[in-house]
């Protein structure tokens, strides 16, 4: 495409473009294919909840977890606070 549409090719000549002579789905293949997509990425969108969801709930054990080995006042030391972080950064 050009700005300029005295640079634009013919009509005829888009028409007769190889591309052009293709077979053309139906309104019915184009809605078969579109579905097909849609439940595709719904799946997939499903698929990335899930796996937040369980992520979610491993980090809220591990929270638990930590609660329950934390000192008297239920705060972790500083160097247990470390241990945690780098053990997230891996």
């Amino acid at each position: 495409m050009t700005l300029n549409p005295k640079d634009r090719p013919k009509l005829e000549d888009v028409l007769s473009h190889p591309w052009m002579q293709g077979k053309v789905a139906t309104d019915d293949e184009i809605q078969t294919e579109f579905k097909r997509r849609k439940n595709i990425v719904d799946e997939e969108a499903h698929n990335e909840r899930e796996n937040k969801r369980k992520q979610r709930d491993a980090d809220t054990k591990t929270r638990v977890r930590r609660g329950a080995e934390s000192g008297p006042d239920g705060d972790l030391s500083k160097e247990e606070q470390a241990d945690a972080l780098e053990q997230q950064r891996n």
